[in-house]
């Protein structure tokens, strides 16, 4: 199942217009009446490019965790295999937006389905059961299918082409993903340790909003200004809490007020892909 999603990831990574991967090239912008100048289309590629570099260098470092993960659940050293895991959890975050097949593909890899149940035997969060619940050698049975997973992940995200409003909307649905199934769901049933997927998800999104600045700062500065706001807000309040704490210890007002951040985010970066619709990383333009 895992070499098929790869070879379906590859040949149908998806543009924000629908085409595929190998097409968006040729892709021509939308926006009536309007030639785009040389800086907006450099702006466009950067980041259709940056993004990319980010997807790439996610499924690496997932890739490395995994084996780190693995070595170290071998060794029976419970404290490197709990860090590892946090790494790879983390790591799967930034991808979770870019996988196709929705809530069945993302279950995959971390073992959870949106609705709360876990497939047994399988993923992140069957390693998960194993760290914190125990015995560490119950996690073995889940890593042949992750230690695949890492260097097809790599392969099939490599050639990652989404263009620029295509990114924008890639953080709304992370932010969905951490509103309704982290937020209001904790995803770390057994270790209570959410905020693995908090920062590692908004640390994603800023990289989202880092790859658009150079186009959206020329296109709409006041967005681009109120969405950079609201993510700052939210990096402030988590900076209150240790990272390493778990779900009992964040005070539920923080809970309640990042909430509120998340959603105003969502909004925002669905406006941010509203303004930088039709701006293409092609090389043809109307």
């Amino acid at each position: 199942m895992l070499a098929a999603l790869a070879l379906v990831t590859s040949a149908m990574l998806l543009t924000d217009c629908g085409t595929t991967a190998h097409m968006a090239v040729r892709t021509t912008t939308t926006i009536a009446g309007k030639v785009p100048s040389r800086a907006e289309q450099a702006a466009a590629l950067f980041a259709t490019t940056s993004y990319r570099r980010q997807v790439v260098q996610a499924a690496e470092g997932f890739t490395t965790s995994v084996t780190e993960l693995d070595g170290a659940l071998r060794r029976g050293d419970r404290q490197a295999a709990i860090r590892a895991w946090a790494a790879a959890q983390g790591s799967f975050d930034l991808l979770r937006p870019v996988l196709l097949g929705g809530p069945a593909s993302s279950a995959t890899y971390d073992g959870q389905l949106l609705g709360g149940s876990k497939t047994r035997g399988k993923g992140l969060h069957a390693i998960e059961r194993a760290l914190f619940q125990g015995p560490l050698s119950d996690g073995l049975a889940a890593m042949p299918d992750l230690k695949a997973a890492g260097p097809q992940l790599v392969i099939g995200l490599f050639r990652t082409i989404i263009q620029p409003s295509g990114v924008a909307v890639n953080q709304v649905h992370a932010l969905g993903f951490l509103a309704d199934h982290v937020i209001a769901n904790a995803q770390e049933r057994v270790s209570h340790r959410d905020l693995i997927d908090v920062l590692a998800i908004l640390h994603a999104v800023r990289g989202g909003l880092d790859a658009l600045r150079p186009l959206a700062n020329l296109v709409d500065p006041t967005q681009l200004a109120k969405t950079s706001r609201g993510l700052d807000q939210a990096d402030a309040l988590l900076s209150m809490v240790p990272a390493s704490s778990t779900d009992a210890q964040v005070p539920g007002p923080v809970w309640a007020r990042l909430g509120r951040l998340v959603a105003v985010l969502q909004f925002d970066f669905g406006q941010l892909a509203g303004s930088i619709a039709g701006y293409s990383s092609g090389r043809y333009y109307a």
